[in-house]
């Protein structure tokens, strides 16, 4: 499962992260993500609820909305690593308000909830297997050997300019 800061950082949701447009401008000032299983391995849930704080203009929840949708519609659907290598295909789903406050005068608080989903892609390699899939290992000056399967225990011995490979 992709990790809940891997998530954050790859929606471009940490604190401080800014979201903007030519008119406004809004930086996350807290964020909290619950992570939940949904099936083992396969699928798992990111409840999130973030703080922005911004300009007390008129509109601006709804303008926070569209720039926080136009960021997530154009980031969803990618691809994130779990700590070991395996693809989960993540989407955000459209946010919503959930509260609104003023700071001061001049800045407010916005306060959105939305959910993040993390699935297997088990028709894309691991980060494991992209890298290893095929390598050669120098055994001498002449020879190479071609590793095909990645997953052989081997052991290997060097004495000299030469590589004994054993494979078990």
């Amino acid at each position: 499962m992709p990790s809940v800061n891997s998530f954050k950082t790859a929606f471009n949701s940490s604190i401080g992260s800014i979201f903007s447009d030519n008119s406004s401008k809004f930086i996350i000032k807290n964020i909290t993500i619950f992570q939940e299983v949904i099936h083992l391995y396969k699928e798992y849930k990111f409840t999130m609820t973030i703080e922005f704080i911004g300009e007390n203009k008129k509109n601006s929840e709804n303008k926070l909305l569209k720039i926080f949708n136009d960021e997530i519609n154009r980031k969803n659907k990618q691809i994130i690593y779990s700590e070991y290598g395996s693809p989960y295909e993540c989407s955000i789903e459209q946010p919503i308000i959930d509260n609104v406050y003023k700071e001061n005068d001049k800045e407010i608080i916005i306060v959105i909830f939305t959910t993040g989903f993390a699935v297997r892609r088990y028709d894309m390699p691991t980060l494991h297997n992209q890298t290893h899939s095929t390598r050669s290992k120098s055994i001498s000056s002449n020879t190479t050997i071609e590793e095909e399967d990645y997953n052989i225990p081997r052991l290997i011995l060097e004495v000299g300019n030469v590589k004994n490979v054993i494979l078990s």
